[in-house]
């Protein structure tokens, strides 16, 4: 996937977008509302998404798949120009008025129909195979409870600059690694923007909605709770997502998920 081919829809409002898009979109929403029985549910919350929101919903409209599936955004007091845009294409919209991704998350869960739930984030772009390589798994291994990857990093307007190109060409290379973890480990590499879970095990579980824990932390720690309820699998995909604005394209994450491993207790076979 080349990532060139969204910037000029980056900061786009969806008045100045150009209509072939807008109607490929609106056909893409208007096809997905007769599908009655979606095995598999795209679950996007939504706040302030407006200077990505085109291009991330271009990429979904582009998804090669036999599968049936939904995509329900959740509204999570989202501003004017992310519902104008959602609502002027007809997509599925659900409100959560609680303030907090958990809250956003767990309202999508809750309405969910399909039986593998794929958590995304509005400002990430998804390969056309994203579904079928992060879905498809689960219907051959029965243990298998989860399903994650391994984003690509963009700075704003989709650049990539040469020290974060450095960097997402070390992640990726790296996470070729990740079959070989095992345990609590593979805790470490979950994130909410690429991640796949059966739903029934996922709503067992619940989002830690109690906890006053930053955007950010939800994929910790609903990794640390499917910790020991079956497998997890490390899934190879060509997908882009934000890069936060206060790092810079060569530091490391300080992922909160390592701060919350230092409380879990030992590591379960089962997971590996």
């Amino acid at each position: 996937m080349n990532i060139n081919s969204f910037k000029k829809y980056y900061g786009l409002r969806i008045e100045h977008s150009d209509a072939e898009s807008n109607e490929r979109l609106a056909e893409y929403f208007r096809l997905l509302s007769f599908v009655q029985k979606p095995l598999i549910s795209l679950v996007i919350p939504v706040y302030k998404a407006g200077d990505t929101l085109l291009a991330h919903l271009l990429s979904l409209s582009r998804q090669q798949t036999l599968l049936p599936y939904e995509v329900i955004f959740v509204n999570n007091n989202a501003d004017n120009t992310t519902l104008e845009i959602l609502t002027c294409l007809g997509a599925n919209i659900i409100n959560e008025k609680k303030q907090g991704i958990s809250h956003a998350r767990q309202k999508g869960l809750d309405l969910a129909r399909g039986k593998i739930v794929c958590t995304m984030d509005p400002d990430t772009l998804y390969e056309p195979s994203y579904i079928d390589k992060m879905c498809l798994p689960f219907f051959f291994d029965k243990k298998l409870v989860c399903c994650f990857s391994t984003a690509k990093c963009y700075q704003d307007t989709f650049r990539i600059s040469p020290w974060l190109a450095i960097r997402n060409r070390i992640k990726i290379a790296a996470s070729r690694l990740y079959p070989l973890s095992r345990g609590m480990s593979r805790v470490l590499r979950l994130r909410a923007h690429a991640l796949s879970v059966r739903k029934d095990v996922l709503q067992s579980i619940g989002y830690p909605a109690d906890m006053p824990m930053a955007s950010g932390c939800d994929d910790g720690l609903i990794g640390l709770q499917l910790y020991s309820h079956g497998r997890f699998k490390h899934i190879q995909t060509n997908i882009f997502t934000c890069l936060p604005r206060d790092k810079k394209p060569y530091e490391p994450f300080p992922f909160c998920n390592q701060i919350l491993l230092k409380k879990t207790p030992k590591e379960n076979p089962v997971a590996g």
